[in-house]
């Protein structure tokens, strides 16, 4: 290859790994569900543990496509579950055990990597009420990364294809800064997105945040919250690396000239 050659995929090279971002790496992943004044459950996809506080009694969830019976003697317990580092989900319902006023409540949290970025949280929430209207419920989904770095962007979406009664916030949170300042929220079915610039250091300590109030009985809920980091560059930085190909160019062509 010519020394023009080299130059060209030199910055070649260059301007593709910037356009792509950095990639993700992932330390843990955790799901944490609790009803105001009822039970809470923290599960721990990465070592394979899930803490349960209730009233003394038996109760049965699918936690990671397995059934998992917890025997509460005091206030809690903490018993074994399916190690899964790329998705951790729950489920409650009349054929397991439901949750508190919740006849039904499947949770889905996994960490993807899209391209341009990754996207830390993607929190996916069905749940039915049973009786009365009932109390507020919180989702958060926790994440360790250690990459991307550098100048990046974090953005919080939330999405509801169902919302048939109550109110639904989401919030993001990187490293302790919450984004947005204060939380997104819907009472009816649509889509908020919010973006804050933010300098990403490792470890990159994520919490996100669902919490859904005021459903009525039988009525059902569909709710989507997802946090996606990226660090991409700045438009100018990519302008500068591409106008310099055709200079580079030009720059080839002269010095041929004056070898003639």
């Amino acid at each position: 290859m010519t020394r023009f050659g080299k130059r060209m995929a030199i910055l070649a090279a260059l301007a593709l790994g910037l356009s792509l971002g950095g990639t993700r790496a992932q330390a843990d992943l955790t799901l944490t569900i609790s009803d105001a004044g009822g039970p809470m459950i923290t599960i721990d996809s990465t070592t394979g543990s899930a803490t349960l506080t209730a009233p003394a009694g038996s109760y049965t969830y699918d936690i990671n496509s397995q059934l998992t019976t917890f025997v509460v003697v005091g206030s809690s317990v903490t018993v074994s579950v399916p190690i899964d580092t790329t998705e951790v989900n729950f489920t409650a319902n009349s054929q397991t055990s439901t949750f508190d006023a919740y006849s039904r409540l499947a949770v889905d949290a996994t960490p993807v990597t899209g391209p341009n970025g990754s996207l830390l949280t993607d929190i996916n929430t069905d749940v039915t009420a049973a009786t009365g209207t009932a109390g507020a419920l919180s989702i958060t989904a926790g994440n360790v990364f250690t990459s991307p770095t550098g100048p990046g962007t974090v953005t919080s979406t939330l999405s509801a294809s169902a919302l048939q009664a109550g109110t639904v916030t989401f919030q993001s949170s990187v490293n302790g800064t919450p984004v947005p300042l204060v939380p997104l929220s819907l009472s009816a079915p649509g889509t908020l997105t919010a973006s804050a610039s933010m300098l990403l250091t490792s470890p990159l300590n994520t919490s996100n945040t669902l919490v859904i109030s005021g459903l009525s009985a039988g009525l059902t809920d569909s709710i989507t919250g997802t946090t996606t980091l990226s660090n991409l560059p700045e438009p100018a930085t990519l302008a500068m690396v591409v106008s310099a190909l055709p200079l580079l160019g030009i720059g080839a062509w002269r010095r041929r000239r004056k070898a003639c």
